[in-house]
């Protein structure tokens, strides 16, 4: 067998590759060309069609780069991509655009290598050329990077681009919506590209489960894209599904018996895909989590709502749906185009994190049809999933009412006294600027949640009052309590995530008690709001931990009414003073010590005050708003900030942000040279940091 990898990769060491490439699935007579580290991460493939060769590729860089190289290691991968699909290192001249083809009096038969971007969207008759090029020996290389094409043509599925229905119907390579993370080169040594046909690894281990941990990987990145395109029968699924089964018998993450064991964890993540493929039991243990009913309470029918929104999110309906019940939808108004229907909000995938407290996905997403019926193997609230603006006229069946209130929603405040007993098991409370979800049992309790969700409709409001923006311009902030979020305590994001335990009562840090935020503030969870805040044309390199924070400073300010230098966090620096200026500190010591670097933003707030501030980050939001101004590196994001801030204070701040250890390009002066200089050098004393100006 001639293995494709061996020509396209020939002679090279380091393949360059985008940060975020597509993935894609390889099936049939194709062949896998380049992978991460892991079998199944394909993002090169190529195929054969008569005397012709397609080359896919899961970025559309790669096309860019064919007639665009800026490095040595792109013009190589460029002139073995040509070979392979020409024979030859084919001129420029050559090669054209299928949609250029299209229209050209040369047509194709005069091109040697043609290019498929997504974008283009050929006729019948343009498809039926190119195959009958490709068969006389053209050559084909396609790019597309699938999640993108989703986020740009948010109304669209991937079975709308052209591309997609040719490759899928003539190649057996599947684009698929995932999301793959690499570095800017992939070792070739490191290739894995001969164990991620997935035809071949799903056979390999239906007919030996010994096999499983070898290509289990490969069938995990597949297994969705495959069932959802029918391209594996329901039978083979539930084949695979019952082997895995008897492979991690009794094995169900649990809080207090957390799965460890690398070979446990990929049974569970890939019975998970299957559960989810093949729709109709319950997950085992889900029970634990997200949880089930002892008893089924009483199923509702046709329970007619409509939903409405201005922006691209989850739109609550209050009704959740147990774990293996069949949920019926139907639409009786309005258009789904781009639309989804969610079930579940735990959209955290923990499959690579190191223990299992949970099962890695637990949720359901399904596009929205006039008329649907599904099952979820975990259950879950009910979501349906916006484009962008607008309304739908639903009718749900076989639900059940969840604790709900929603302060843009009046009936749901008349209501919540009976409604905080609903049996759903997981509760939404919603002010005007933020949404929570939490387990049922740790809000039955309230009484009267208003109060709870005015104060952290402030938070959000007092972050938009600190970036310039107003706070009606933007969707709800999320918040989501999981058992296991994917990364650290709690983190950032849509939604955010925190864990289980700041929704309990008898937490120090509760999210719901009203006297506990009034009187500390959530310093946690208002820093994951500000991380939501950030925007990365102020947000230097370093500073990612330490900007988020202007934000928590504000909030506090705002709610709690203490004054900045009052504060717990940056009190809990004075201690840090002396060591960091015991010598001049540099770059490196700033990047590597988010406290004291968050101190040069207090320090500018403490002496030109919170509307110093204010204007910088508003000024910065119109610049952003019409691509203004803007700085193009590192280095330019660090002086845009001296300079845009010196003007608002009539000060030159170069000193002072060198006296941290900031590198400041000597060109600032030349622009805030009628300013005078600005650095308290006596301030590096702690004891006078901390004193406050009269």
């Amino acid at each position: 067998m001639v293995f494709y990898d061996r020509e396209i990769l020939n002679g090279l060491e380091k393949i360059p590759t985008p940060n975020c490439p597509g993935s894609l699935v390889v099936t049939g007579e194709s062949q896998a060309v380049l992978t991460g580290e892991k079998p199944g991460q394909t993002i090169i493939a190529a195929c054969v069609y008569g005397k012709g060769r397609i080359l896919v590729t899961s970025h559309d860089c790669y096309l860019n780069w064919l007639c665009n190289p800026s490095t040595e290691s792109q013009e190589k991968l460029n002139r073995n991509i040509k070979i392979w699909l020409t024979g030859e290192n084919v001129d420029e001249s050559e090669i054209v655009d299928f949609g250029e083809a299209s229209k050209s009096e040369k047509r194709f038969i005069n091109y040697k290598l043609i290019k498929w971007h997504h974008d283009f969207d050929p006729s019948e008759e343009d498809e039926q050329k190119l195959l009958k090029w490709l068969k006389i020996g053209g050559g084909l290389i396609c790019g597309s990077t699938a999640w993108g094409y989703l986020q740009i043509y948010s109304n669209k599925t991937l079975n709308d681009m052209s591309l997609f229905r040719f490759l899928k119907k003539y190649t057996g390579i599947i684009l698929t919506p995932d999301i793959l993370s690499f570095p800017d080169e992939i070792d070739v040594s490191k290739n894995r590209a001969k164990h991620s046909h997935f035809d071949y690894a799903f056979e390999k281990v239906t007919s030996n489960p010994d096999k499983l941990d070898k290509y289990s990987c490969t069938i995990d990145y597949g297994l969705e894209s495959m069932a959802k395109e029918g391209l594996l029968q329901e039978e083979k699924i539930k084949d695979l599904k019952q082997m895995v089964i008897e492979k991690c018998l009794n094995v169900v993450p649990k809080e207090d018996k957390p799965i460890k064991e690398a070979d446990k964890k990929v049974a569970l993540k890939l019975l998970g895909k299957c559960l989810n493929c093949v729709e109709g039991e319950k997950a085992p243990g889900v029970d634990d989590f997200p949880g089930d009913f002892d008893e089924l309470p009483e199923l509702l029918q046709n329970v007619e709502i409509i939903v409405e929104t201005n922006f691209e999110e989850w739109v609550s309906t209050g009704y959740y749906l147990p774990a293996g019940i069949c949920l019926n939808v139907e639409v009786i108004d309005g258009d789904i185009s781009g639309w989804s229907i969610r079930i579940g909000a735990h959209s955290d995938d923990i499959g690579e994190c190191d223990v299992l407290m949970r099962w890695p996905c637990v949720t359901v997403v399904k596009p929205l049809k006039e008329s649907i019926t599904f099952k979820s193997s975990f259950g879950g609230l009910i979501y349906f999933q916006s484009p962008g603006a607008g309304s739908l006229s639903v009718i749900l069946s076989n639900v059940i009412r969840s604790p709900y209130i929603d302060l843009t929603k009046p009936e749901t405040i008349e209501n919540w006294i009976d409604n905080r007993n609903s049996p759903g098991l997981w509760a939404e409370l919603a002010g005007k600027n933020i949404i929570f979800t939490t387990p049922s049992y740790c809000i039955r309790h309230i009484e009267n949640p208003i109060e709870i969700l005015k104060f952290w409709d402030k938070v959000v409001e007092s972050h938009h009052k600190c970036r310039g923006t107003h706070v009606k311009n933007y969707k709800r902030e999320r918040v989501v309590n999981d058992r296991q979020p994917s990364a650290g305590y709690m983190h950032s994001g849509y939604p955010i995530v925190t864990h289980l335990d700041c929704c309990q009562r008898d937490h120090e840090e509760c999210i719901f008690d009203l006297e506990k935020l009034s009187k500390n503030g959530n310093w946690g969870l208002f820093h994951e709001l500000g991380h939501n805040m950030q925007r990365d044309e102020w947000t230097f390199e370093g500073t990612v931990e330490v900007t988020v924070n202007i934000f928590s400073l504000h909030a506090t300010y705002q709610l709690i009414g203490q004054n900045i230098l009052d504060q717990k966090w940056p009190r809990g620096l004075i201690t840090q003073f002396h060591r960091y200026f015991s010598k001049q500190p540099t770059y490196e010591d700033f990047q590597n010590d988010c406290g004291m670097a968050l101190m040069l933003f207090v320090q500018l707030i403490k002496h030109f005050g919170w509307s110093s501030m204010y204007t910088f980050m508003k000024n910065y939001e119109a610049d952003i708003t019409f691509n203004n101004n803007l700085p193009q590196s590192e280095q330019e994001k660090i002086d845009q900030w001296v300079i845009r801030y010196s003007k608002i204070v009539s000060r030159n701040l170069k000193p002072q942000f060198e006296m941290f250890g900031l590198p400041v390009s000597e060109s600032v002066n030349e622009k805030l040279i009628e300013l005078e200089p600005w650095c308290p050098e006596e301030e590096k004393d702690s004891n006078i940091f901390f004193t406050k100006l009269a």
